[in-house]
């Protein structure tokens, strides 16, 4: 660890590796060794210190160069921690990641062909990105009024999207969707698909259409039955300026993306957050305006407590000098007047 910096401190997902240990793992771990870790991660590790007990924080060992064959014998070290083993690790990098363009993917789905939601889904099968899946159900209006709304916004070329970077999936049944708004904030169409590391998890709804001048689209992105939501999936929003703003068919956009260059396609990547304390509340438009409102209202609140305390502190602290001053200055008052009158006042 001693090239890693704060850039690559990811602390949702050392939260959620810490659970998976607690929860699925427990005690089963006997030690876990941090080489050389720099100190400027040591302000991460504060927080992190915090999420754990006294009995995980003992099986930590934080080892240099010159200490840690005390727990790892030579020969299963490598040359750089002054071991023997002479193998190296490579990494091959995934053929099927998000930096595949839509041209050169083996595995491209050019339709976004809808799926019977009955239909029994396989359980193996190679993790590739693809568009993610939608369906024709008819309750998607009443589904889009009880989902949270984002608050955070990314504000893109030809999209506004909605939320900026987390889409924030629930732990119960109830809280398996969360909504994602797209803003057109062009004067012509747009039109956009969205992408999924796990197509198999997520059915997104619509998930590859066209967005009309200064529009808004709302997707539902619903996780399916007996699926869990991972902090490593990823969501892809791509969208591309359309020459005209009649209605494009499947096979219409489908023929777009085909002859669209990557240099006119504006791409945006969400990644998925568990949110364990998520409270349930109906959420309406007003309603949402409301808590934002009183959101606003308490960190204000907050603002001008802090700068109060400041104050508070700081006056303190020059009561504290003056105290101390004006004490000296009598101690050294009494001591040159009892010099000057050695046999007192009286």
């Amino acid at each position: 660890m001693s090239d890693s910096g704060l850039s690559n401190v990811d602390l949702d997902f050392v939260k959620y590796l810490i659970s998976c240990f607690e929860v699925y793992y427990p005690n089963l771990l006997s030690k876990m060794i941090m080489y050389e870790i720099p100190w400027i991660i040591n302000a991460a590790w504060k927080i992190v210190k915090t999420w754990l007990s006294p009995d995980a924080i003992n099986k930590l060992k934080f080892v240099s160069r010159g200490d840690i064959q005390t727990y790892i014998h030579p020969e299963h070290l490598p040359s750089h921690m002054g071991g023997t083993d002479s193998f190296i690790y490579s990494y091959p990098p995934l053929p099927d990641d998000f930096q595949t363009t839509m041209s050169d993917s083996p595995n491209r789905v050019d339709d976004f062909d809808t799926k019977d939601e009955d239909a029994e889904v396989p359980t193996l099968r190679i993790r590739k990105v693809c568009f993610a899946d939608e369906d024709e159900d008819g309750d998607d209006v009443s589904q889009v009024k009880t989902l949270w709304r984002p608050s955070t916004t990314y504000k893109g070329s030809l999209l506004h999207i909605s939320p900026a970077e987390e889409l924030d999936f629930g732990t119960t049944a109830s809280q398996r969707g969360c909504l994602l708004i797209l803003q057109n904030v062009t004067q012509t169409s747009v039109a956009y698909k969205v992408r999924t590391t796990a197509p198999e998890k997520y059915k997104v709804k619509p998930g590859n259409s066209s967005c009309a001048a200064a529009a808004t689209v709302e997707i539902t992105v619903n996780l399916r039955e007996g699926f869990q939501v991972s902090p490593l999936d990823r969501f892809l929003v791509m969208a591309a300026e359309l020459q005209s703003n009649a209605t494009f068919s499947q096979q219409d956009l489908a023929q777009f993306w085909d002859e669209t260059p990557q240099s006119k396609i504006m791409k945006h990547k969400l990644r998925c957050h568990i949110l364990h304390n998520r409270f349930v509340m109906v959420n309406t438009t007003k309603g949402h305006q409301d808590l934002h409102a009183t959101l606003l209202q308490l960190m204000a609140c907050s603002s001008r407590l802090d700068h109060k305390l400041d104050q508070c502190v700081w006056t303190q602290n020059v009561i504290m000098v003056v105290v101390m001053v004006l004490t000296t200055l009598w101690g050294l008052t009494l001591y040159f007047y009892v010099m000057q009158f050695p046999g007192g006042i009286f």
